[in-house]
Formats: structure tokens, sequence, C-alpha cells
């Protein structure tokens, strides 16, 4: 598949973080209207696993999650429409920290079957592999995908768009397109 354009807004509240998801996804394929709604409908899922998953880390006190600030990234871009929100009881940082760490992000998303760093492009970019667990019409989905953080004011980005990287082929399993 292609992910023109995907990211999570991370915001803070009081006592916490709103998260706003927006995906733009390009399948690659013809697929009936209640096929795509069902793909679609994965949004929400999404962003209750990463609720579900930060307020169990929240228990923990954030042990595993190293600390981010706005300060820390470069100013951001403008992201397009939401298609999902959430407030969690966590500050940003520790979000972004799940989302970028491989095994946490695993831990937070069912519907993610495996991820991948590809190469490291500098302090706050990098390519990563993703593939999904396969849902029914659709017969794989994977990406390689160019992940970038930013900030601006007191918000956090994690923006992903797909990218070809020859090494994306390396990682990827057999069979997938």
């Amino acid at each position: 598949g292609s992910l023109p354009y995907s990211g999570f807004k991370l915001s803070p509240t009081e006592g916490g973080t709103e998260v706003t998801y927006v995906c733009f996804t390009d399948l690659r394929g013809s697929l009936p209207a209640w096929a795509l709604r069902r793909v679609a409908s994965e949004a929400p899922m999404i962003l209750a696993g990463l609720r579900r998953f930060v307020h169990q880390l929240h228990a923990t006190n954030f042990r595993r999650c190293p600390p981010l600030s706005p300060a820390d990234l470069p100013p951001a871009p403008l992201l397009g429409p939401s298609i999902g929100k959430t407030v969690v009881n966590s500050p940003p940082w520790v979000v972004l920290s799940i989302l970028r760490d491989p095994a946490l992000r695993l831990e937070s998303n069912v519907k993610l079957k495996r991820i991948a760093e590809v190469e490291q492009l500098g302090a706050f970019e990098r390519i990563i592999y993703l593939e999904y667990v396969t849902v029914w019409p659709v017969v794989a989905r994977d990406f390689c995908l160019k992940e970038s953080l930013f900030a601006h004011d007191q918000d956090l980005y994690a923006v992903f768009h797909s990218q070809e990287n020859p090494s994306c082929a390396a990682v990827a399993t057999p069979g997938l397109v």
C-alpha cells in the first residue's frame, strides 16, 4: 500500500494529552465501499489501543519512556483533517515515546504485526517498515515509511509518509506488496 500522509498530533491538556490521528491511505486497488469502511474503522481501534496502553504505562510512572519536549524538535508542518481523537492521562512526550519505540508501539496497537527501523536519517527522521494484520479482503498491508518528528508551540507531531527505500525489501515479509 501507499501512505501519502499520516500522523499524530499530541497536544498537552490539563492532566494529559489530546491525541489526534490523521491518515490518508491508498491501498492500491479497487475495493468495494464496505471494505473501505472496514479498513477506515480501524482508526478508533488504533486510538483506543494507544489510550489503553498509555493508561497502563501511566501506572508504572513512565519508566520506559525518555523525556522529550517541543524545544527538542524542529517546527511542524500543517496536518490535514483529523479522523480520530482521544485524551490520555500522560504527557505528550510519553505518547511520542510509545509511537517511536518498536516494542511499545507493537504492544499498543493490536493491528500492527511487525515494525522495523530500516534507516536513521537524522535525529528526528528515520525510515521504518510496518506490517499490519491482514483485514479481509485486503491481501496484505505493509508500508515503508519516512517518520518525521516536529513541534509547534506545545504540540508534538509524528508524521509519516510512504518512502521508497531499497532497504525495506530486506526486512519485508516475502510475498507482501
